[in-house]
C-alpha cells in the first residue's frame, strides 16, 4: 500500500492507493549452527506488508544453486506482514524450535560458514525478487546465534534465533489528525474508492516550519574498478556498485564521475544485496591506466556519497573493496560477484641437496629454487650454516673447513613480509687428501691449498693442492693433459695465470670448460713448462661451474713466463705462415701460433699482412713460447677496408677495455670490472660463493 500526497495551497489530501510491489525480504539467517550443522540450517523471509503472495511451485531458493520450495506447514499464502522459514530438514528444525507454529517451507539449505549470496525467485529462477550477501565477519559463527535484520545485520539476542517473530518497525500507522488516535485500516481498502466527501484534513504548513527533505540511501558502495583489463579497455573496463541494504534502490539521477569530471547519470534500479556492473561502453567513463584516477558517486542532490582513488593501475587486475573496507589490487576480476582475494600463505622454503655428507673443503651447492610462495614473489633468501657464517641468495656455494655436524637453516621472505624457515643437518668429514708437506693444513690435515701462481714457484716433485677453472679439455691438444687457470681463495678468476694438469694414464673425470676444480699432485716439468702431475681421476674434484670469462688481451711481444699455462687473446698482423706455425706481430714483437692437428682447427682464409684475433693457451717448448688455439672459433679474421676505420672491441681481464682501430692505434676506453666468481660469474648465474682459508 502506498501513500500519495497531493499538495495545494489550502490543504493536503492523503489518499490511500493500492501498491503493485510484491516485496519479500530476508530477515534472519542460521548459517553456522553450534556443533554439527547437519540439516539444521534455515533462513527467515518476511512479506513487508504489501499484498498477500501465493506460494507455488515456481518459487526457488538460491544458496549457490537453485532449489525448489514446498509448503510443509501452514497454507500456501504468505500473508501481508507474515514471516515464514525456509528449512533444510523440517524434523530437525522442529526439534530445535518445538514451539514454532508459523509457515515452514521445505527446501535445500546448505549455507557456507564463511558467507555467500542468498536469493529468492518467484518465477523459476528467471529473475530474483530479493538478494542478500552475508559473511562470518558479521558474527554468529558457530556460537548458536543467528544473523537478524534490524536496520542492518546484527547477532540475534536469543540463542538459536527467533524464527517467525520478525516485526517491521517501519510500518506506517495512520492517526486522526484531531485526536491523535490511530484510525487503523478503516476506509483504506484499496479496492474501495473514497467517497467524494471523505477526506483527512491536515492544517496548512507554517512557511517557517522545516519541510523534511528527501533522504537518499547511504548503503550504495563503489565495490570494484577495472581500469586496465587484458585486451581492449573499451570492452573490458567496468565500475561495480553494491547495494548493502535489504531494499531495492532506484538510482535514477544518481551520477558517477571520474577525476576529469566526466559524468554518467544512472537510470537503473539496484536490487537488495545485489551488484550493478557498469561497463565503459555504457558509461563512456575512461579510467586512467597510469597517473591515477578517481571514481565518485553522487546522490541526486549532488551530495558526494563515495569516492575511490588509485595512484596507478596494474594491468589485468581489479581494484577491489575488501571485507574490512580497504582496497587492494587482485588478479581475480569478479563483475557481479563477491570480490575475491588470493590468500597469501607463508612461503615454504626447500633446500635442494642430493646428499648430506661431505668432505672438509668440498664446495657444497645449496639451492632454494624449489621453494614455494603463494604470490610468486620471494624477496630474500638467507642461509645460516650453523657455524656463524651466513650467505644470501637463491643458490649459494659454501664449504666447511672443520669436520662436524652442522644445521643449515634457510629463511625465505616474500614480498608481503611473510617468512618461512627450514633446517637441514649436514655431516662434514675429514677430506682424504695427501700427507701434509707443512704449513697450514686444509681441514686439519692434508695438503695446503695454494694458488697456481704459488705452486709454479715450487721445485719438481713437490706435492701440491691447488684449484682453478678449466680452460682447455683433455683432447684439445693431447689426451694426457688439460689446462686450468687461477681461481683464488675467494674464487676470483685470473685466466692469464694457468698450469697444465698431466696424467700419463689419461684418467680424468668428466669435465667441461668453466668447471672449477681442486687438483692434488706433484710438480713436474716438460720442455721448460711447469705442470701438475696426477695419478688418476681421483686426484681431481669438480666443485662447481661458472661461465668462462673473456680472456685478457696481451701484446704479442709481452708473452713471457708470467702467462705460461694461461688463456689469453692477441691481436696482430700475420707476418708468416709455416705449415701449422703462424707468426703474429702487433709491433711489439713476434709470437708463434701453433695450430695443433689434435684440435682439428679449420684454418681461416687470410693472407700474410692480414689482421687476426686469436685466443689460446700459452705453452712452452725448448724453442720458446707459443699460443695454442683450442677451437676454430678461437681465430677471428677482421676484414679492414682501405681508407675506412674498422673497430675491434676486446674486453680484457686486467680491468681495461681496449679499442683497436685499423690504423693500429690503441685507445683505452674505460675501466672494466675484474672477473671473479663474486662479480661476473655470480651475476650471470645468481650464485653467491664464499670460501675462507686461515
Amino acid at each position: 500500500m502506498a501513500v500519495v500526497l497531493i499538495l495545494s495551497s489550502a490543504k493536503i489530501e492523503v489518499v490511500m492507493a493500492q501498491g503493485g510491489n510484491e516485496d519479500i525480504i530476508f530477515t534472519e539467517i542460521m548459517y553456522d549452527v553450534e556443533g554439527s550443522d547437519g540439516d539444521r540450517e534455515w533462513v527467515e523471509i518476511y512479506n513487508t506488508c504489501g499484498s498477500d503472495i501465493n506460494i507455488d511451485s515456481s518459487w526457488r531458493f538460491f544458496d549457490g544453486s537453485n532449489h525448489t520450495i514446498t509448503v510443509s506447514q501452514g497454507d500456501d499464502v504468505l500473508n501481508s506482514c507474515e514471516a515464514a522459514v525456509i528449512v533444510d530438514d523440517v524434523a530437525a528444525f522442529m526439534i530445535d524450535h518445538p514451539g514454532y507454529s508459523g509457515t515452514i517451507l521445505d527446501s535445500v539449505v546448505s549455507l557456507n560458514n564463511s558467507g555467500e549470496e542468498l536469493k529468492l525467485s518467484l518465477d523459476n529462477g528467471a529473475s530474483w525478487l530479493v538478494q542478500v550477501v552475508y559473511n562470518s565477519d558479521l558474527g554468529a559463527a558457530g556460537d548458536g546465534n543467528t544473523l537478524e535484520y534490524d536496520n542492518g545485520w546484527i547477532v540475534s539476542s536469543v540463542l538459536g534465533g527467533s524464527p517467525g517473530q520478525y516485526q517491521n518497525d517501519n510500518e506506517v500507522q495512520y492517526c486522526d489528525c484531531q485526536t491523535g488516535e490511530p484510525i487503523g485500516d478503516q476506509n483504506t481498502d484499496p479496492g474501495v474508492p473514497p467517497s467524494e466527501d471523505e477526506e483527512i484534513i491536515i492544517p496548512p504548513i507554517d512557511d517557517e516550519e522545516d519541510i523534511v527533505p528527501v533522504v537518499y540511501s547511504t548503503e550504495i558502495l563503489i565495490n570494484e574498478l577495472v581500469p586496465d583489463p587484458e585486451g581492449s579497455d573499451e570492452e573490458g573496463e567496468f565500475i561495480e556498485l553494491y547495494n548493502m541494504s535489504i531494499e531495492n534502490i532506484d538510482l535514477s539521477d544518481w551520477q558517477l564521475k571520474d577525476s576529469t569530471e566526466d559524468s554518467y547519470t544512472l537510470t537503473q534500479t539496484i536490487l537488495a544485496g545485489a551488484y550493478l556492473v557498469l561497463w565503459r561502453g555504457e558509461t563512456n567513463l575512461t579510467l586512467n591506466n597510469s597517473g591515477g584516477d578517481a571514481v565518485r558517486l553522487y546522490q541526486p542532490d549532488n551530495s558526494l556519497l563515495e569516492e575511490v582513488t588509485y595512484d596507478s593501475s596494474i594491468a589485468g587486475q581489479s581494484y577491489s573493496r575488501t571485507n574490512s573496507n580497504d582496497w587492494e589490487w587482485t588478479e581475480e576480476l569478479t563483475p557481479g560477484l563477491t570480490n575475491l582475494f588470493p590468500v597469501n600463505e607463508p612461503p615454504q622454503p626447500k633446500i635442494d641437496l642430493t646428499q648430506t655428507e661431505f668432505y672438509t673443503g668440498q664446495l657444497i651447492t645449496f639451492s632454494a629454487t624449489d621453494s614455494l610462495v603463494s604470490d610468486d614473489q620471494i624477496n630474500s633468501y638467507y642461509w645460516d650454516f650453523g657455524n656463524g657464517d651466513s650467505l644470501a641468495g637463491v643458490t649459494v656455494a659454501y664449504y666447511y673447513q672443520t669436520a662436524g655436524e652442522y644445521t643449515v637453516s634457510l629463511l625465505v621472505e616474500d614480498s608481503l613480509g611473510l617468512t618461512g624457515t627450514v633446517n637441514l643437518v649436514v655431516n662434514i668429514i675429514t677430506a682424504p687428501f695427501v700427507e701434509a708437506r707443512g704449513g697450514t693444513d686444509l681441514a686439519g690435515q692434508g695438503e695446503k691449498l695454494e694458488l697456481i701462481s704459488e705452486i709454479r714457484e715450487h721445485d719438481v716433485k713437490t706435492k701440491v693442492l691447488t684449484q682453478g677453472i678449466v680452460t682447455a679439455l683433455p683432447g684439445n691438444f693431447s689426451d694426457t693433459y688439460f689446462y686450468i687457470s687461477q681461481a683464488d681463495y675467494d674464487f676470483r678468476i685470473d685466466l692469464s695465470r694457468g698450469i697444465q694438469v698431466y696424467c700419463s694414464k689419461k684418467d680424468f673425470p668428466n669435465m667441461k670448460l668453466g668447471d672449477i676444480i681442486m687438483v692434488q699432485g706433484e710438480i713436474s716439468e716438460t720442455g721448460g713448462e711447469k705442470r701438475v702431475k696426477i695419478a688418476s681421476a681421483a686426484d681431481v674434484q669438480v666443485i662447481t661451474h661458472i661461465a668462462l670469462p673473456t680472456p685478457e688481451q696481451v701484446m704479442t711481444g709481452d708473452v713471457s713466463e708470467d702467462y705460461e699455462g694461461g688463456l689469453i687473446t692477441v691481436i696482430g698482423d700475420l707476418v708468416e705462415k709455416k705449415g701449422s706455425s703462424w707468426y703474429l706481430d702487433d709491433d711489439s714483437g713476434e709470437l708463434r701460433i701453433y695450430l695443433s692437428t689434435k684440435a682439428e682447427i679449420k684454418k681461416p682464409t687470410i693472407e700474410v699482412g692480414g689482421e687476426i684475433i686469436i685466443t689460446g693457451i700459452i705453452g712452452e717448448t725448448k724453442t720458446g713460447y707459443r699460443l695454442l688455439p683450442r677451437f676454430t672459433s678461437d681465430l677471428s679474421v677482421e676484414q679492414v677496408l682501405e681508407n675506412e676505420e674498422a673497430e675491434i672491441n676486446v674486453i680484457s681481464a686486467n680491468n681495461k677495455k681496449i679499442t683497436k682501430i685499423a690504423s693500429g692505434k690503441e685507445t683505452p676506453v674505460d675501466d672494466y670490472l675484474g672477473y671473479g666468481l663474486g662479480v661476473v660469474g655470480v651475476s650471470a648465474l645468481s650464485w653467491v660463493i664464499r670460501a675462507k682459508f686461515f
